[in-house]
This record gives C-alpha cells, sequence and structure tokens, in this order.
C-alpha cells in the first residue's frame, strides 16, 4: 500500500540536511559510473532536494526489514539526457533520523544488494 510521505517522515528539517548530503554524496558515483567526469558547474545539475524528489523503499539486507530509500531521477533531472535516468540509494542509516517513530521499526540494516542483472545476449 502507498504511505503518505507526511505519515513516513518527520516535519522538516531535524536531520534533513543529513539526507541531503548523503543523497548528494551518491549521485556523484552514479554520475561516474555512467562515465560522466566531476564537474564543478553545479548550477547546471544541482542536486535536488531529497524531500522534492521521488523514492522508493529499499528492501534490507535485514530480513523482513527495509534498509533506505532509492531515489529515482529521469533524465535532465541530475544529468544530460544522454545520461539517461538515475536511481540512487541512500542507505537507513543516513535517512533513519527523518522517519517517523510508527514507522521506524520497520527499518534496520543496509540496502540489500541488488540481484546482478542478465546480460544481452547479441
Amino acid at each position: 500500500a502507498e504511505i503518505a510521505r507526511t505519515d513516513l517522515l518527520l516535519p522538516p528539517p531535524p536531520r534533513d540536511a543529513q539526507v541531503q548530503t548523503a543523497l548528494s554524496d551518491g549521485i556523484r558515483p552514479a554520475r561516474a559510473g555512467k562515465g560522466v567526469g566531476p564537474t564543478d558547474d553545479v548550477s547546471m545539475w544541482p542536486c535536488p532536494k531529497w524531500r522534492d524528489a521521488d523514492f522508493v523503499l529499499t528492501p534490507s539486507s535485514t530480513p523482513g526489514k527495509l534498509g533506505g530509500f532509492t531515489f529515482v531521477f529521469d533524465p535532465y533531472s541530475i544529468g544530460s539526457y544522454a545520461e539517461g535516468p538515475y536511481e540512487v540509494t541512500v542507505p537507513y542509516a543516513a535517512i533513519k533520523g527523518v522517519l517517523a517513530p510508527a514507522f521506524a521499526n520497520e527499518f534496520a540494516g543496509g540496502p540489500a544488494q541488488p540481484a546482478s542483472k542478465p546480460s544481452a545476449k547479441g
């Protein structure tokens, strides 16, 4: 079932900076993984505010729990269209300070390692 952000998250800002930093730190290697070098032009591709970005709940390495948020960005959100979409996972350790008490016990551990994607046969 869908959970409203207002139910899942505490009101801003108690620990928003920690989540924002974790998201920014995750975007850099995600872009590098697509062959995009570091740039000083942050005005062209600034890191989105985490509370405004779309995210999904991420499975945990701890069975039966959630391990963080995976932020999903379409092309042009944090890079050029040619780079395609991005997914950046922020672990539970970085988000635990913004979770509402009613949901805090649903999280533990870290994000589960994603299954390997099958290679295309050509």
